[in-house]
């Protein structure tokens, strides 16, 4: 009986296992079908996310094609509302003008009829009597002939006995001898025998040149202000643009809250409330200016709807942090702000602004005249967009121009710093720039200022032009050249692409470059010797009233904003590690001196504990870094 129960036990296992076999091949199998559609899934998702990135980057580029146009147009169109405007102005001082002429014209008529019928009067031609002196044949009863057209009555031998009546008729071919001619002769120097008649006509062909003339001059200024009425009607009967297209996308002003540069009479009114509040400060601005001010002055009119609903009067303009203003204003982009921000404190105490033709360097200026000419135009997207102007430009660092410029080139980072520092040495003068410019454009002189262009064709003119345009885009400039003193002739070649097997266009350019900026480098390096020992002398001169400044030193550093005080710690490091290396070579031939108190050296203030490094030989540039002063006794 075991045996028989043991039989049927491997049996029915036996038929377990052949059914366990068996639905593990279907789990397999069913594995095997989910994983074939898990990887089919994948293959689709990726798919549909590469088409659909390059659908984005596609929409993005348009994006940006399309912002550049819309600003390339609104400034054409501010251009040309300018314009218009100054149209519109020269024909309102004309249109006045001819209003006082009309005026004066009419009151030489009223003088001339009164001057006429009182002559009339004295001389008998009033009065219907008066014909009985004259007869057909032009000879009155006293027997006096008329003399002829164009001869004097006493001279002309047609005076002894011509019977013609004397009219003074204008010359038809000259416009200078034309009916106005006759308005201009008084009743004294009109013919003296004209009968009634004759009166009549004369004065109707006066007042006819007259009204005449008057009429043609309205007709040609009413033509031109008519062809500019035309084009703003036109402009006016326009279809309204669908608002569904800038709802996501409110960058520019708002039609409601903010007028529109393209609108004249708000542009006008815009204009003419700048000039009226020119000179006042801004404390005393009403919301109107602050709004003309920003959408006009500093070309921000995005933020105009926001400007006119929360800024109400200057003053609390003044007052407003970088947080308030980004909440008040709606201002998320840095440079904006910041530009905001330099503009609001130059105005909250202009005598401080270092540079007064700062606010003259416009963001157009810098993005489409100052990139290219430093051959950097491949940025002009990024400066346009971040509405840098001269103020913006004299603040930023190889950090701002990495984080919010996507400026990582290093060669680039410094050519646009030693640009910006060409600016600070012109005190940021546009016209001394220019001027300087014109003055070297035909002459190999002053390469500090020269742009990319003139390097171009100075390396064209030392026979290098197949090389030439090759420096087209590199940021090479005059002012890197002379400024940075690691760009050597072998950087220029490079910059040329000049091959290093080509030794003997290499030594010719070596000597070329050499000639033209060792001189340039020389005259910086005396100037500021000049300066520095001008500077030492003031230093000296003040003697004690310099200690006085210190505690006002201290508290203006709070003043500074932070990154002018990081430009001047950078400043001093550099000229401290200079000088320190400088008296570790002279140390070197000299005996160590001995250290002796403080008492045994009474012309020595104390050094503070702060100071007592090797950072004490820096020099100072700001009174916020005074610590310390040695009074030298003379």
């Amino acid at each position: 009986m075991s045996e028989k129960a043991l039989k049927q036990d491997r049996k029915r296992l036996k038929a377990e296992k052949f059914d366990l076999l068996t639905q593990m091949k279907q789990l397999y199998s069913t594995l095997e079908d989910k994983e074939e559609e898990l990887r089919e899934f994948i293959r689709n998702y990726e798919q549909k996310m590469k088409e659909s990135d390059e659908t984005l980057k596609q929409m993005s580029k348009e994006r940006e094609e399309m912002e550049q146009e819309r600003w390339n147009i609104l400034k054409r169109a501010r251009d040309e509302a300018e314009r218009a405007v100054l149209l519109c102005t020269q024909l309102g001082l004309k249109d006045a003008h001819i209003k006082e002429l009309q005026e004066e014209i009419a009151m030489l008529k009223e003088k001339r009829l009164s001057s006429n019928h009182d002559t009339r009067q004295s001389n008998g031609f009033g009065s219907p009597g008066s014909m009985s002196y004259r007869t057909v044949n032009g000879i009155d009863s006293r027997g006096t002939p008329t003399p002829t057209p164009g001869s004097d009555p006493t001279t002309s031998p047609s005076y002894a006995g011509t019977p013609t009546i004397s009219m003074h008729y204008a010359d038809p071919m000259s416009p200078r001898k034309g009916p106005m001619m006759m308005q201009n002769l008084s009743p004294d120097h009109r013919p003296a025998l004209l009968s009634r008649s004759a009166e009549d006509i004369f004065n109707s062909m006066g007042m006819g040149a007259d009204m005449g003339h008057v009429k043609k001059k309205a007709k040609e200024k009413k033509g031109t202000w008519g062809s500019i009425s035309r084009v703003f009607s036109r402009s006016k009967k326009r279809k309204p643009l669908d608002p569904e297209l800038f709802e996501n996308h409110r960058s520019s002003w708002s039609p409601k809250e903010s007028a529109s540069p393209l609108s004249e009479e708000s542009y006008v009114q815009k204009l003419r409330l700048l000039e009226e509040t020119h000179g006042t400060p801004m404390q005393h601005w009403r919301a109107a200016t602050v709004l003309a001010w920003l959408e006009i002055t500093m070309d921000m009119p995005q933020y105009g709807a926001a400007c006119a609903e929360n800024i109400k009067s200057g003053k609390l303009l003044l007052e407003l942090s970088d947080s308030e203003l980004e909440e008040g204003l709606g201002i998320t982009n840095v440079m904006h702000r910041r530009k905001l921000r330099l503009a609001i404190e130059e105005h909250r105490q202009p005598s401080l602004c270092r540079y007064p033709k700062i606010c003259l360097m416009t963001h157009s200026w810098i993005a489409e005249e100052w990139l290219p000419s430093i051959a950097l135009p491949c940025y002009l997207p990024s400066f346009s967009e971040h509405l840098v102007d001269g103020r913006v430009l004299d603040t930023l660092t190889k950090k701002d121009l990495e984080k919010h410029f996507g400026i990582a080139r290093k060669f680039h980072q410094l050519s646009i710093m030693h640009a910006v520092q060409l600016l600070r040495m012109l005190n940021f003068d546009r016209q001394i720039l220019n001027q300087r410019r014109m003055n070297s454009e035909n002459m190999d002189i002053d390469p500090l200022v020269w742009t990319n262009q003139r390097l171009v064709k100075w390396a064209a003119s030392i026979d290098l032009g197949e090389y030439a345009d090759n420096l087209k885009g590199t940021g090479v400039h005059g002012a890197l050249a002379v400024l940075e003193p690691s760009f050597t002739a072998d950087t220029i070649a490079t910059a040329l692409g000049i091959p290093t097997s080509k030794n003997i266009i290499r030594r010719h350019l070596t000597t070329e470059w050499q000639n033209l900026i060792q001189p340039a480098r020389l005259s910086l390096e005396s100037e500021s010797m000049v300066a520095k020992k001008s500077k030492s002398e003031k230093r000296l001169a003040s003697g004690s009233s310099s200690i006085s400044l210190v505690s006002q030193g201290r508290s203006s550093s709070s003043i500074m904003p932070s990154y002018a005080r990081r430009t001047l710690d950078r400043y001093d490091r550099r000229r401290s590690s200079w000088r320190e290396s400088l008296r570790s070579l002279t140390s070197t031939k000299k005996t160590p001196p001995v250290q002796s108190s403080t008492a045994e050296r009474p012309h020595l203030l104390p050094l503070s504990p702060k100071l007592n490094t090797t950072r004490h030989r820096r020099t100072f540039s700001s009174h916020s870094d005074v610590e310390t002063l040695t009074v030298t006794p003379v």
